[in-house]
């Protein structure tokens, strides 16, 4: 909410478990019923997690008019003609592939916020999914990335496409980070790394599940072997 209104981009990457989710949802909510924002939100993530999107909506705010956008032929042109007319929804869940397909149809839409689940299937800066959310990130009030595991905020801070969140743009961020230099040198290329990332700390949100559950036993493993038949 902060980085809302202060009109900066943000990073959430809580550790797994940790309701990514339903923090995602709560901001759209805190967008309608304090900041009273009426235009319409953008979910984009993989086909995978859409199911569970819809169902942690009708859980925890109901009172949205969520949208599934299936890119599907059998399946898109109604819902675009009969669901996707302007104050009939307040947010659409698509996937990435939905992007691609029907990406001129989005950016007719007025969407205020935006919300990347699985946000590392940007980090390439010439794939097609980042080159068509840049399409929506110029009219967007802000966007949130979400779901980038400790791993991934190293590859996703060694991209160029950090540059989104703190820097005006491509240009200015390779001149702070020319990772390419330093491909073969991994201790400078990681401290390179480390810098980015203390950049990024505003605007970034990384909990563990040690930091908030304290109080919880450690976690009990227990292998167990299992032989397998002739077959």
């Amino acid at each position: 909410a902060s980085l809302y209104e202060n009109r900066v981009n943000g990073i959430l990457a809580d550790d797994m478990g940790m309701g990514k989710t339903i923090q995602a949802i709560s901001i759209l909510a805190y967008l309608k019923e304090t900041v009273k924002i009426k235009k319409p939100h953008l979910i984009i993530a993989p086909k995978s997690t859409i199911s569970n999107w819809m169902k942690e909506f009708k859980t925890w705010a109901p009172f949205f008019k969520v949208v599934n956008l299936i890119p599907t032929a059998e399946h898109r042109d109604e819902i675009i003609r009969n669901q996707m007319q302007p104050g009939y929804f307040d947010v659409c869940v698509t996937t990435y592939e939905a992007v691609l397909i029907c990406g001129s149809t989005l950016a007719k839409h007025d969407f205020h916020y935006v919300i990347f689940d699985e946000a590392h299937k940007l980090k390439n800066s010439d794939s097609k999914n980042l080159k068509q959310a840049a399409r929506f990130h110029r009219t967007l009030a802000c966007c949130l990335l979400v779901h980038l595991s400790k791993t991934m905020l190293v590859s996703f801070g060694s991209s160029q496409h950090a540059h989104a969140l703190t820097f005006v743009n491509k240009d200015d961020f390779v001149e702070w980070f020319d990772f390419a230099k330093f491909e073969a040198d991994s201790e400078k290329k990681m401290q390179m790394v480390k810098k980015l990332h203390m950049i990024l700390r505003p605007f970034l949100l990384r909990r563990t599940k040690s930091d908030l559950a304290t109080k919880l036993p450690d976690k009990i493993e227990i292998n167990i072997s299992v032989s397998l038949s002739p077959v």
